[in-house]
């Protein structure tokens, strides 16, 4: 086995693992900052599981299938510096979302630091890691050959959508039927003339349920403690993420009309009292299931919605309140996954109880607290619920600094407090440790840290317009470029468009937008109620006094 060791220059050299999004983000943030990252990619192309060719993917990987369509629209999911363009439609598929990251790869010139077909075996401490914390890693590359090379630091891009999360159900050993988990989901038509249980209350669960409703004899979509349902678009016709996630929210005193608007998309939905559906606790502390369809297909009956999973049979499932489905021939687990490093031993950056219980000892769900050295990243390891890829470029930029020196950690006491609080949430939402994070606070968290977090005072001295849209208008990623590291101009035409580009990829024919109705009465027609109710009271006055 070859060994290359670290040059001796006075650039930080710097190991990327994976190319997908947030390997693509961490690499460009790395040149931003000014260091020679290497990108290792175990395939021949970049993307990650948004691309979809199933040959280059082995099993235990996710793949887009073909009725995927994104939660979040284009101007909620973006780059920070690189917004989609205008003919891209308000969702997207899967291909969309890989042209604009080759797009991005091209924009930025990335592709020369990446190594394709090139996959690591091991990551461990250098010789020397308690004076430098350099990391060797160990990978086997395209021409066959294995070799370990040394670097300054290393951030870790593999993903999280790897290891299935199963819960653990008594008698699943003695279950007749199929298990499967939704990393394998590819159509519903592999469900026809099955009975088919759904086991999961958040997206894939109701995408799955939706799709296999189509073939399936019954589907069953098992809730646990119930989800809200939402669309994706509100009343109005906006996209809901772009009605939710704004800054204006994130006091106490305006949560109510967060909850109102809420209340309003979830009740096109589904009537979710009626159907059973609805959750034990209020938004935002429940899971929520973003699907147009899941509401109609439950109301025909295709779909039938039950609680909590508390034992399978032979080709049964038994629910908490006591309602056996029978004859299950598929039972699907939309459960989630579990973190999964196999090329790093898990004990160099977390405790054994962490270890079990998938408990999160990361600082901001990125830097591994009890490390010596700032010197190992993780970004990717959690999930959102909004848009992945601004919280992935996000938490590359905050990398990026901290490698480089130019930002500083807190005191590991402070660092503690900051995981504990977010373990408290993730026990409280989910009832175990599931790193989903919830969009807006945790990343404005982040740009708060990296100083681009834009405030109502920083901005309206100098746009007052652009000022009010940043707080009360939608969070578009957009709006971390207007200060702080690495703004740029740009950010401001980026900014201003939002609502205009929302809509560009959609509309095709060319018309004059409709008048809208006003509905500003006359003095008229306000001077004859007043009129009718004054006569009224001295008629009532004179006559029945």
């Amino acid at each position: 086995m070859q060994r290359r060791d670290i040059k001796m220059t006075d650039v930080m050299q710097v190991a990327i693992i994976g190319a997908g999004v947030s390997g693509l983000t961490a690499l460009k943030s790395c040149l931003e900052e000014g260091l020679e990252p290497v990108c290792f990619e175990r395939c021949e192309e970049i993307g990650g599981m948004w691309y979809a060719d199933d040959n280059m993917y082995p099993s235990s990987s996710p793949k887009p299938y073909p009725s995927l369509v994104t939660n979040t629209s284009k101007m909620m999911s973006c780059f920070s510096d690189f917004p989609f363009s205008k003919d891209t439609t308000t969702f997207m598929t899967p291909k969309m979302i890989h042209d604009y990251l080759l797009s991005y790869v091209d924009q930025f010139k990335l592709r020369k630091y990446i190594q394709f077909k090139t996959e690591v075996h091991k990551v461990s401490k250098a010789r020397d890691f308690d004076e430098t914390g350099n990391w060797e890693v160990a990978i086997h590359d395209s021409n066959g050959k294995s070799r370990v090379e040394v670097f300054n630091a290393v951030v870790i891009c593999s993903g999280y959508f790897k290891k299935p999360r199963y819960p653990d159900i008594e008698g699943m050993g003695s279950f007749q039927g199929k298990i499967e988990h939704a990393i394998n989901f590819k159509t519903g038509e592999a469900y026809r003339d099955k009975n088919v249980v759904v086991v999961g209350n958040s997206f894939s669960a109701g995408d799955i349920a939706v799709a296999a409703a189509e073939y399936a004899n019954q589907v069953y979509v098992s809730v646990g403690r119930g989800c809200v349902v939402l669309r994706r678009f509100d009343d109005n016709g906006w996209p809901w993420d772009m009605q939710v996630f704004r800054r204006v929210y994130s006091s106490s005193w305006t949560v109510v009309y967060l909850l109102k608007i809420v209340r309003k998309i979830t009740s096109i939905a589904l009537n979710h009292d009626a159907v059973g559906i609805h959750s034990e606790k209020p938004f935002p502390f429940c899971p929520f299931m973003l699907n147009d369809d899941v509401g109609s297909r439950i109301m025909t009956g295709k779909v039938k919605v039950v609680g909590t999973v508390v034992r399978m049979a032979e080709k049964s499932v038994h629910i908490d309140d006591g309602t056996v489905v029978d004859d299950v021939d598929v039972v699907v687990f939309a459960t989630g996954y579990d973190r999964h490093l196999p090329f790093l031993d898990n004990s160099l950056v977390d405790s054994a109880q962490a270890i079990n219980e998938q408990k999160n000892e990361w600082y901001k769900l990125i830097f591994p607290v009890h490390l010596q050295h700032p010197t190992l990243a993780m970004v990717g390891m959690a999930t959102g619920e909004g848009s992945n890829l601004p919280i992935y470029e996000m938490q590359s930029r905050l990398a990026a600094r901290v490698l480089c020196g130019k930002h500083k950690l807190p005191a590991k006491n402070t660092m503690l407090k900051d995981i504990d609080r977010w373990n408290s949430y993730f026990k409280f939402k989910f009832s175990y440790y599931k790193h989903q994070v919830p969009y807006l606070p945790y990343i404005e968290e982040l740009a708060a840290e990296l100083g681009v977090k834009p405030t109502f005072c920083r901005l309206f001295w100098w746009k007052p317009r652009l000022a009010y849209l940043c707080i009360f208008g939608p969070a578009s990623p957009l709006q971390y470029r207007l200060i702080g590291p690495h703004s740029n101009a740009e950010a401001i035409n980026h900014c201003s468009a939002i609502y205009e580009n929302t809509f560009s990829g959609v509309r095709h024919r060319r018309v004059p937008p409709r008048k809208p109705i006003t509905l500003c009465p006359s003095f008229i027609t306000i001077l004859i109620p007043v009129a009718f109710t004054i006569a009224a009271y001295y008629v009532w006055k004179t006559y029945f006094l």
